[in-house]
């Protein structure tokens, strides 16, 4: 999800009371500026000890003794099997009571895009949660992966994607090998290839349709008519009536139409449900009358924030019931949908997978000494005494500019004393507006900026690649020391050798009050929004330490980039026994 959210500006106008004891911090205000056991961060919880754990019906484990069991040097991906089984149950029994509640007697089939992580691991987990899940795929060398799993004898596999020879090819094998395959027609092509195709064993068709009602998500720019995938509403009766007036019209099970990803509103839900329940019918009355089921694709959208603000599954899947329920209102028995295909990729995948990152090397943007000489010591006490009786953004600019301004730079040595005094202004300015109740300017970013450059072992390009293709936030938590009020923000950057292989946004959760770091950072606003800079409890013993990327099992996996040569990182698997008994599982990187 491309984070759509307000930029973080507060004035004068909008002063509030300022939290700055270290006292008052606790363990519950840490959850908050973290989002931890919140949203789709609801798996995370922090421990008496002040580490960061991964909560289990059965169990409480902190992340740093997975660290130590796994006896790695250095960083790794956590895989949590668990976590797939659990979230596509909570799909699919959302569904089940949102199609009870409506009054309808139809069946739900989850069919994971395969797209979203090919890990065989969350595969079989995820096939073996429930008997009859599924698989979608959207091209021949997924569907030949798919084959290649064993023990999935009359699961339903979904081929969307462009039909060629070789695709149809395989998907007349899947049938043979008694898998229950549905092709999708998504566009005139798709029907010529299938219609002229030589089949001796029939798959099952599915009329993909764009989805002309536009559903707001990530990708809502993607749908509707300039949509890449689905048939236009001409489009659809041609292929109606080449269907009715040939041999495959009992093939004609499945209507298609999916909302977009990550959806942000679930009141346009009902208006999409009811166009596709309404399509459904008039196909069925256009002569497919072996129309039984409807997929409605995934969307369901995953809280990478914490804010807790998302849609949740239950209900995205009340608000897109009730919409279907209204356009089958006239509907007879006979013609109510069977079943329901719900193809939740992201949802289901994304909390499985974390970077847990190990922290090499820590470096201070600004000089950590005093002033050196007398004339520099003077010069620093002169501007702190002003910035204490400032009353105003500009005049506090201004003092910081006199700085900036100023003709230090000819030696190393003025150029050591003039960042050693920005060190120690810019800290101070930070404090005089926090006792003013103003939020540092977002125009000058001297105000706010990490002050701390941290490197993980690990790249971006491989473990995080939409944080970059697709603006993705992840957040970023420390394992331990999560204790008391955070000393500063930093920058997370990688090991390789690009400019944008770092990743330091962070998510400003809204709260009556303003908490700062120990440096006058703000952690917290009215309204949640993104800056630069993750908050981090302690400096010191950061270096050698960890800290989680979270929320990195969707995609990550699948759409990776070769920059800098660097292998990828070694999994762990994580698993949960009843009795609360866990064990890891080492497996090292190609």
């Amino acid at each position: 999800m491309r984070l759509v959210m307000r930029s973080c500006r507060v004035t004068s106008r909008e002063s509030r009371a300022v939290q700055v004891m270290a006292e008052e911090w606790n363990t519950n205000l840490l959850a908050l500026v973290y989002g931890i056991g919140r949203g789709d961060l609801e798996f995370l919880g922090i421990n008496d000890a002040g580490q960061l754990t991964i909560q289990f019906e059965s169990a409480e484990i902190p992340i740093v003794r997975v660290i130590e069991k796994a006896g790695l040097s250095g960083s790794f991906n956590l895989r949590i099997p668990y976590l797939v089984a659990a979230r596509a149950r909570r799909v699919e029994e959302a569904f089940r009571a949102a199609i009870g509640k409506v009054g309808l007697a139809a069946a739900v089939l989850l069919a994971y895009p395969v797209k979203v992580s090919a890990y065989r691991l969350f595969l079989r987990t995820f096939l073996h949660a429930r008997s009859n899940y599924g698989l979608q795929v959207g091209s021949s060398n997924e569907l030949k992966f798919v084959l290649s799993l064993d023990g999935l004898d009359n699961r339903l596999i979904v081929c969307d994607g462009v039909k060629t020879q070789s695709y149809l090819h395989l998907a007349e094998r899947a049938v043979r090998k008694r898998y229950r395959v549905v092709i999708t027609i998504g566009s005139v092509a798709d029907l010529t290839a299938i219609v002229d195709y030589p089949w001796t064993t029939r798959p099952e068709i599915a009329l993909r349709l764009k989805a002309y009602s536009t559903v707001p998500g990530h990708w809502s720019h993607a749908t509707g008519r300039h949509s890449k995938f689905g048939l236009a509403a001409d489009e659809v009766k041609q292929v109606a009536q080449t269907l009715t007036d040939g041999s495959l019209t009992d093939t004609a099970t499945t209507v298609m139409m999916h909302p977009g990803s990550q959806v942000q509103e679930t009141s346009a839900l009902a208006q999409f449900g009811e166009q596709i329940a309404r399509v459904y019918l008039e196909l069925r009355e256009q002569g497919l009358d072996s129309l039984e089921v409807i997929d409605i694709g995934g969307g369901i959208p995953v809280d990478y924030t914490g804010t807790g603000a998302t849609t949740t599954p239950e209900a995205y899947a009340e608000n897109l019931m009730r919409g279907v329920t209204e356009g089958l209102r006239e509907a007879s028995t006979e013609e109510i949908p069977r079943g329901f295909i719900v193809e939740s990729g992201r949802y289901i995948m994304a909390p499985s997978s974390m970077v847990v990152v190990k922290i090499i090397d820590v470096r201070s943007v600004y000089p950590s000494t005093p002033p050196t000489t007398p004339n520099a010591e003077r010069t620093v006490k002169s501007l702190v005494a002003r910035l204490r009786s400032a009353n105003s953004v500009e005049e506090i600019e201004g003092i910081l500019s006199s700085v900036e301004g100023e003709d230090h730079g000819k030696t190393l040595e003025s150029m050591v004393q003039r960042e050693v005094m920005l060190g120690m202004l810019v800290v101070a300015a930070r404090q005089r507006l926090a006792e003013l109740g103003i939020d540092p300017p977002p125009s000058n970013t001297e105000f706010l900026k990490p002050r701390y450059l941290v490197t993980g072992e690990f790249s971006v390009f491989n473990s995080i690649i939409d944080h970059l293709i697709v603006d993705q936030y992840f957040p970023v938590i420390p394992v331990t020391r999560l204790r008391g009020r955070p000393r500063s923000t930093v920058r997370l950057v990688d090991m390789t050798c690009d400019s944008d292989g770092e990743i330091s946004k962070f998510c400003l959760k809204n709260l009556d009050r303003v908490l700062l770091t120990e440096d006058f950072i703000p952690l917290t606003t009215r309204a949640p929004c993104i800056r630069e800079g993750i908050p981090i409890p302690e400096i010191k013993s950061l270096q050698n330490s960890h800290v989680v990327i979270a929320l990195t099992g969707a995609y990550q996996d699948t759409v990776i980039s070769g920059q800098g040569m660097f292998a990828r990182l070694p999994s762990v698997v994580l698993d949960v026994m009843d009795d609360g008994s866990w064990s890891v599982d080492v497996e090292r990187s190609s």
